[in-house]
């Protein structure tokens, strides 16, 4: 999220200002280095040499020797190695490999002559939260040049050494290469290059795109050993001396607090050793724990079993009627009455408004709570001292993680180290420091290190879930069936009220997340937002926003194609329009576009025309398929990113299963292509568990899904055959990690109606259909 904003907006948002409030004390020293040049690219962003506090490029390595280290990411040793830090998470993406791609190719150094390095939490890397499919949107360009400004130097005094104009000289293969066949290899440069003043980047060239020797490629991915051999270091694996487990009983119901519970029974539990309580939590609750009692133990099964024999009775809560079938009902409602206007094209549209006759047409969809899910429940290892706070964990967001426990345990940032682990699954859980802070608090009352363990049922009942939603669209239509009016009104809690009790609107972040950019070349739109509070924390999910409005907007111009007697994918082409640039400012949109300037990534309307022709292609549309089987289709631009599925799906006795998906990418310039594929197939996976099985549901305040036998998730016998098809151009990068699952569940339930005749207008469609 803070990828999607502003970084003041950020931070006031979260409560990250003040002396000892977070990351006030780390942007001042940000700010203060930006005198060597700075990048702001959406975030503040300082340039690899503003970030370095190494000045004159130079760094002793044990043997008194001298490596070159122009910038942040980048160290060249004598001995020939190219260290390159990573200052992004690791949770399967491929990032640790890609960035590295990047340097090497855009420096012309060899890949074996990589080592790679994890970066800890700290202001002078730049932006660290790997969330918003951001990392190579957000420092393709940043590292290359960088890696320009590296490889500049060494040809510079290659050609002190050599004799030789520099412009004569090419960096290739790790070493600098004269014309006459002399070459000196990267390490033999050092000492010369570390003495040189760094070029400015616009004074460097970049490597022209058929030049590229890995960017666009696919290289075996740095981590892969050590994923499939047990080797990588997770946030479960990590260990310190003296290291004690804890796991916390947290309030059942948002707003609860414990009053009474039995500490002499969970200490009577062998391998119990201590019983303490965390502060209660108040509204609002953004990263903060929810508060609650911790067993600390010597293991996790002593700690499970004293907290189940701790018998907690809990305070009454203002969240405690909290029911998820009630709570449908009443966004429901809302959405029948008129809302805030948020994007106005010609003269509008009031058709939701009552029935105006002839060609009117009207569906509402409903999409559930969701909950991200991944494989590795939270886990964080924290030692707090009087001083200093060590930190490893599976986080997304290190940077805003040591700012919140900075200022819970009143220190400074620089105070908190935070160490990155390998993270098994975030999908946007992982950003919220909430697990983090708890260790770093239960720590300091233990007076050890102390790893938090969260269990799966800890992890589904305690979290930060996708909004529910409910929304309405209505159509006017021609007597040719294309629409000439378009009304939409979305109505769900915003991720917001998690930080400000008072917001009872979705943020203009929010519906700038595929609702007031609809990319449809229809004369008269209006859409409108509701007003929702939630009684749980709201937060994002791959694709956030998104997932709900790709639903209800794929869903309903499948909808109209029927409705219209035409050809799904021709009503696609027909309401896509023609090949233009669409700007949500010329209905008065106020469009967030991702934090990405208009300019630069523009929507364009022949982009989505594009990969929806080309899913239909690669998926046989105009096939016969047998009775009981149909394909459906839809397209969706998400993280500046334009993805189209087609969905082939048989239904047998009410039974649905997904035979095949075929996703058409244009995310622009790539850097790793098996990666962009993988993340794709991923998606796929995602999106069908959202379709088809999985929703979070409440009763008396209280989550009633414990695991994965109640949230459910596709099993490998319901992964249907992926096919990923990568338009490759030139573009800027876009998104990689999240764009590929909004178009998916509408592409499945549109194949659902072209199988059966039913049309799922909720989520998820369930096991088995009524038909």
């Amino acid at each position: 999220m803070k990828a999607l904003m502003g970084l003041d907006e950020f931070e006031e948002l979260v409560g990250l200002t003040g002396e000892t409030g977070g990351l006030e004390t780390d942007r001042r020293q940000v700010v203060k280095l930006l005198g060597a040049g700075a990048l702001t690219l959406g975030v503040l962003f300082g340039s690899p040499r503003a970030a370095t506090a190494d000045t004159d490029n130079k760094r002793k390595r044990g043997n008194g020797v001298t490596s070159f280290s122009p910038g942040v990411y980048i160290t060249v040793h004598p001995d020939d190695t190219l260290e390159i830090i990573c200052h992004r998470s690791e949770m399967g993406q491929g990032i640790r490999t890609s960035m590295p791609m990047i340097i090497a190719d855009e420096m012309g150094a060899r890949w074996d002559q990589i080592t790679l390095t994890q970066g800890t939490g700290d202001p002078k890397f730049g932006d660290q939260n790997t969330d918003g499919s951001t990392s190579i949107r957000k420092f393709y360009w940043p590292l290359r040049k960088a890696a320009a400004q590296a490889r500049t130097m060494l040809i510079r005094a290659a050609a002190q050494e050599l004799g030789i104009e520099e412009a004569e000289l090419k960096a290739e293969n790790g070493t600098v290469i004269a014309p006459d066949g002399r070459s000196i290899a990267f390490g033999k440069l050092t000492a010369t290059a570390s003495t040189l003043e760094l070029p400015a980047e616009d004074d460097v060239a970049l490597k022209a795109t058929e030049d590229f020797t890995m960017i666009g490629k696919s290289k075996p991915l740095v981590d892969m050993k050590a994923f499939v051999t047990g080797e990588g270091r997770f946030g479960m694996d990590a260990q310190l001396p003296g290291m004690k487990f804890a796991v916390v009983a947290r309030p059942p119901v948002v707003g609860a607090k414990p009053v009474d519970w039995d500490t002499d029974a969970a200490l009577a539990v062998q391998g119990v050793e201590r019983v303490v309580k965390l502060p209660d939590a108040e509204a609002p609750y953004a990263f903060k724990p929810l508060g609650g009692v911790a067993i600390v133990a010597r293991d996790t099964w002593a700690a499970m079993k004293g907290r189940k024999a701790l018998n907690v009775k809990w305070s009454d809560s203002p969240n405690d009627g909290f029911e998820s079938t009630a709570y449908r009902e009443a966004l429901a409602e809302t959405a029948k009455s008129t809302g805030e206007v948020v994007l106005k094209r010609g003269k509008g549209s009031t058709v939701l408004e009552a029935d105006t006759g002839k060609g009117r047409i009207e569906a509402e969809y409903y999409v559930p709570l969701l909950a991200q899910s991944p494989m590795e429940p939270p886990v964080a290892l924290a030692h707090t001292t009087a001083t200093k706070c060590l930190v490893f964990a599976s986080t997304q967001d290190p940077q805003t993680a040591r700012g919140m426990v900075a200022g819970a345990l009143n220190m400074k940032p620089e105070q908190v180290e935070m160490n990155i682990t390998l993270l098994g699954g975030g999908f946007g859980r992982k950003s919220k420091p909430d697990f983090i802070v708890e260790a770093a608090l239960i720590s300091k009352m233990a007076d050890a290190p102390v790893k938090v363990i969260w269990s799966r049922e800890d992890d589904l009942h305690h979290g930060y879930y996708h909004a529910m939603s409910v929304q309405r669209i209505a159509a006017k239509v021609n007597e040719d069936g294309t629409p000439k009016e378009w009304h939409h009104r979305s109505v769900f809690p915003s991720i917001m009220e998690t930080f400000n009790p008072a917001v009872e609107r979705p943020s203009k972040l929010e519906v700038s997340l595929g609702l007031i950019d609809l990319p449809f070349q229809i004369p008269n739109v209006q859409i409108e937002t509701g007003k929702a509070k939630s009684p749980l924390r709201i937060g994002w999910l791959r694709s956030v926003s998104n997932i709900q409005h790709a639903f209800a907007i794929g869903s309903f111009v499948d909808e109209l194609a029927h409705q219209a007697g035409q050809d799904p994918l021709d009503y696609w082409r027909t309401v896509i329009g023609d090949p233009r640039l669409v700007d949500p400012a010329d209905g008065e949109g106020d469009y967030t576009n991702y934090g990405e300037p208009m300019e630069r990534f523009p929507i364009d309307t022949a982009r989505l025309r594009a990969v929806l022709d080309l899913a239909a292609e690669k998926a046989g549309w105009s096939q016969d398929l047998p009775e009981g089987e149909g394909m459906g289709i839809a397209v969706h631009r998400s993280f500046v990113t334009y993805v189209a599925t087609a969905a082939h799906v048989a239904v047998a006795d009410g039974v649905v299963s997904v035979k095949s998906i075929d996703m058409a990418v244009d995310c622009g310039r790539f850097v790793h292509k098996d990666r962009v594929m993988a993340q794709m197939e991923g998606a796929a996976i995602y999106g069908l568990s959202a379709a088809l099985y999985s929703q979070v549901t409440a009763k008396d305040g209280r989550i009633i899904e414990n695991n994965f036998d109640g949230y459910e998730i596709a099993r490998i016998d319901a992964t249907p055959t992926t096919r990923v098809h990568l338009i490759d151009n030139d573009a800027e990068p876009g998104g990689v990690g999240e764009p590929g699952v909004p178009p998916v569940a509408p592409a499945i339930v549109n194949a659902i109606f072209a199988a059966t005749g039913k049309r799922i207008r909720s989520l998820p469609v369930g096991k088995q259909l009524s038909i």
